[in-house]
């Protein structure tokens, strides 16, 4: 679980420029579970130029069962 209420994960590489999307889907199962109330995702890619939306669609799912 997180312990921040607020985090920046700008420009982590959280997908290895669009070739990754694990990290972001892990993320998105831990949201619901944390305390965060501002998270930032910035330059991340997490999109792969339009060519993958799975990681951007299951943080869409996760956000209303967090806090953020």
């Amino acid at each position: 679980m997180f312990s921040a209420l607020a985090h920046s994960l700008d420009e982590n590489k959280l997908t290895s420029y669009g070739r990754d999307m694990s990290g972001i889907l892990k993320l998105a199962e831990a949201l619901p579970h944390s305390q965060l109330t501002s998270l930032s995702l910035d330059k991340n890619g997490l999109t792969n130029s339009g060519k993958d939306m799975s990681g951007i669609l299951k943080l869409a799912e996760a956000l209303p069962h967090s806090q953020l």
